[in-house]
């Protein structure tokens, strides 16, 4: 299980790496944004010794504010820091909220700091940032092989028995939750 969950955060970090822009618009509005607004959730920390139980239930916390601030279009906040194997920190922010143009979208802001495996073993931060304007929840993928179903908006689900595909404008795939 560990092992399925750090090759999804991989495979998560590389679509970010090679689809990630950062666009003057959503940093404008970062600036801008008024966080006394918003719902907050968190900050959450998911530490690698984290048992199983222990993980799914933090994730599904996270999942659940995320889809029911997205689905009722209200103002949320939540950050969530991670660890890589080798301790490497990725701090993620979500943002729940218009864009300039009033549609509704989550603004993701990742922070990490990566370390050169090599001789030097020093430190660089990394910042990526996107926005999602669709979010679908999608039945949990089994076996860890297969692409779940998409689960119809309005079906009442607990925030286990699903993930979040977030997606670009265009329909892109950018990353599960």
């Amino acid at each position: 299980m560990l092992l399925r969950l750090l090759i999804a955060a991989a495979m998560s970090i590389m679509t970010l790496s090679c689809n990630s822009t950062t666009q003057s618009g959503s940093i404008q509005q970062t600036q801008m944004r008024d966080l006394s607004r918003y719902d907050k959730a968190g900050p959450y920390t998911i530490e690698l010794e984290l048992d199983t139980q222990a993980r799914n239930k933090l994730e599904a916390e996270i999942r659940e504010f995320l889809w029911s601030h997205w689905h009722q279009r209200r103002l949320g906040h939540v950050t969530v820091t991670q660890y890589s194997k080798e301790g490497e920190p990725s701090t993620s922010s979500y943002d729940i909220e218009p864009d300039e143009k009033g549609a509704w979208h989550i603004a993701v802001k990742i922070d990490r700091t990566l370390v050169d495996r090599g001789g030097s073993k020093s430190r660089r931060s990394e910042l990526v940032e996107y926005e999602a304007y669709a979010i679908e929840r999608v039945e949990v993928p089994q076996h860890g092989l297969t692409q779940g179903a998409v689960i119809p908006e309005g079906e009442m689900r607990t925030p286990q028995s699903y993930r979040l595909a977030l997606k670009d404008e265009k329909g892109k795939l950018l990353t599960r939750i």
